[in-house]
């Protein structure tokens, strides 16, 4: 009961700006409610959440009011027409949809999800003599939906905990479950932009493993029932959750629930799911559609490999944690009575990185982390839960394995710092720039091991530690200005940064060869030019350009500013690092500059 005020405290200090004092009564109860309710947890948590929401504050950038358009339309105007809507937001709109109404490629789920936490906020703002808004398109309601969220996310935590208990023990249960949550993208959506889908995905996707679990185990029906339901809410709220049928079906499977019960979880999931095809019917004429558009997804996947380990966004590169998630689900394969599950939970993470590599966006623009893996993380806690409910025996049987583990990380840190101040004077190193030539070491390490195996593999090496690619995620526009290239891009032969009368800002190319690095995700054909000029001293210089290796055109580079044109095909280009280099075939002491190597001036390279 305590807990309960303390959570009504904190939600009242959330939703309403007149009582924000009651954020610390919601502490002090929350606090009263953990040493004397110790059992009951849920609620004295869930208050300090919403205090830290108060507190702190939360984003409603990115998609966010996206999917809160449509309770606010559904609230206010009682349609999906969402005219008033975008025009209060100052949204752009983009044409209408085939049935004339303005389009919204968000899904559904979470707007009605919190339907009725705004319109009870609504009603309890009106009756007290509260700031309302017609349109619902105002903070107050905003921290509705963001309280639902976080209530969702919680719950799920503790669900999951709980059912995941029995089979593993109570404290891998937790300690995975937080991880899924505390290691990876939901924290930031749960607590930091809870009005995207994300958090309420993850909670109805961990809600649909633990009633699955739970529906094993008991065998009724209901719970199976709920089970679909759960799928048809993560459905509902991201469409991509589909995948999830699979961890049913193997629940099904090793139940021997019968095709009645089946059928039952699915009727549960797809009356769930109905509004969202309601939803498309309505604004775009047809009951399954891609509302982002036909070109959004490509279905080859190029991308499956990078969504899971690049340095932009990758699952395991942002979140490291998750990791042996994923080797436990491995060992769970040579379990037997664990491997439906197993297998199950393994294919929905590779059907889930083989859809977020064929969307246009794969690295999910604005996003925090591996935000699309979001439905992904309950699978992966239940292999973390087994690996570490599995490695208890293991270690008590080799108590002085762990201790051996650190020594040898020790060793390998001693090494490492060796290796990288050998043959210097020995100083301060900065925590900042240990780090820094840390992860260089590693990458050369991976390159001379590894990168042997070929082109393909450096790339993925270079994906896995750096990630930029041109046109996708960095210098979109094509162009690689020299006053302002990035050190990790600029290579030998270059001289500092200069200026010019004109205001130009460029580097002299030190005789004979400058070179700078090009990243490129997929190759393809690439008309550019070099922006340059020789200094009017050198008489008849002739540029050169040449990419990894092979020239590409030679060119007269007179003492003006000369755009010098080059043609590279595909077939020069490598996925990753590519070389460009330009070579000049003249210096001559007593040309510009302090350095008699100063053989041209280069603005910038410019890719088309």
């Amino acid at each position: 009961m305590i807990g309960a005020f303390a959570a009504a405290a904190g939600l009242l200090a959330l939703i309403d700006p007149r009582l924000r004092a009651l954020a610390w009564a919601a502490l002090a109860l929350a606090a009263l409610a953990l040493s004397r309710e110790r059992p009951r947890t849920y609620l004295p948590v869930l208050a300090i959440g919403l205090v830290g929401l108060s507190t702190l504050g939360f984003s409603v950038g990115a998609d966010s009011l996206n999917y809160f358009a449509y309770a606010s339309s559904l609230l206010s105007d009682r349609d999906l027409s969402l005219e008033n809507q975008w025009s209060r937001l100052g949204f752009v709109t983009q044409g209408l949809t085939p049935t004339g109404l303005v389009p919204n490629a968000m899904s559904v789920g979470p707007g009605l999800v919190w339907l009725a936490p705004v319109a009870i906020t609504h009603a309890w703002l009106g009756l007290t003599g509260g700031a309302t808004d017609s349109l619902r398109l105002a903070e107050s309601y905003y921290s509705a939906a963001a309280a639902t969220t976080l209530a969702a996310v919680l719950l799920a935590v503790f669900v999951l905990a709980r059912s995941l208990s029995p089979g593993v023990g109570g404290t891998a249960a937790w300690i995975a479950v937080l991880t899924s949550v505390l290691a990876s993208p939901i924290l930031y959506y749960a607590a930091v932009q809870p009005l995207m889908s994300h958090g309420l995905t993850f909670a109805a996707a961990a809600f649909t493993l633990a009633l699955t679990l739970r529906a094993e185990n008991s065998g009724r029906r209901a719970l199976w029932i709920l089970g679909g339901a759960s799928l048809g809410l993560a459905m509902l709220c991201r469409t991509q959750a589909v995948v999830l049928t699979l961890f049913v079906l193997a629940g099904l499977w090793r139940a021997r629930a019968g095709w009645l019960t089946a059928l039952w979880t699915g009727v549960g999931a797809v009356a769930v799911f109905s509004p969202q095809l309601l939803v498309w019917k309505v604004l775009y004429g047809s009951f399954i559609t891609i509302p982002q558009g036909s070109d959004f997804i490509d279905w080859t996947g190029r991308h499956t490999l990078d969504v899971l380990l690049s340095a932009d966004r990758g699952l395991f590169n942002w979140h490291p944690a998750l990791l042996p998630g994923l080797f436990g689900l491995l060992v769970l394969l040579r379990v037997p009575e664990l491997r439906a599950y197993a297998v199950a939970c393994l294919a929905i993470l590779g059907l889930t990185a083989f859809v977020n590599g064929s969307v246009r966006d794969w690295n999910a623009s604005a996003a925090f982390g591996a935000r699309r893996f979001d439905l992904v993380a309950p699978p992966l806690a239940f292999g973390l839960a087994h690996l570490l409910s599995r490695s208890r025996p293991f270690l008590s049987a080799r108590p002085l394995f762990l201790p051996a583990v650190a020594l040898v990380m020790a060793g390998l840190w001693n090494a490492s710092l060796i290796d990288i101040r050998k043959g210097q004077s020995q100083s301060a190193l900065p925590l900042d720039d240990l780090v820094r030539l840390q992860v260089e070491q590693a990458r050369r390490a991976a390159d001379a091991t590894v990168g042997r195996l070929g082109q393909r593999a450096r790339a993925i090496i270079y994906q896995g530690f750096v990630g930029l690619a041109t046109y996708e995620n960095y210098r979109p526009g094509g162009d690689f200005d020299l006053a302002t290239l990035e050190q990790r891009f600029l290579r030998r032969g270059w001289s500092d940064v200069q200026g010019w009368d004109d205001g130009s800002l460029f580097r002299y190319l030190l005789y004979p060869k400058a070179c700078i690095t090009i990243p490129i995700g997929e190759p393809f054909d690439l008309h550019g030019f070099v922006l340059a000029r020789s200094p009017a001293r050198i008489k008849d210089q002739r540029m050169t350009l040449i990419l990894n290796g092979r020239s590409v055109t030679e060119a007269p580079l007179p003492a003006n500013w000369t755009e010098v044109s080059f043609v590279a095909p595909r077939e020069l280009w490598r996925s990753g690092e590519n070389e460009f280099c330009i070579r000049v075939s003249k210096k001559r002491p007593g040309d510009e500059g302090d350095d008699l190597a100063f053989a041209a001036a280069v603005i910038k390279v410019q890719l088309p």
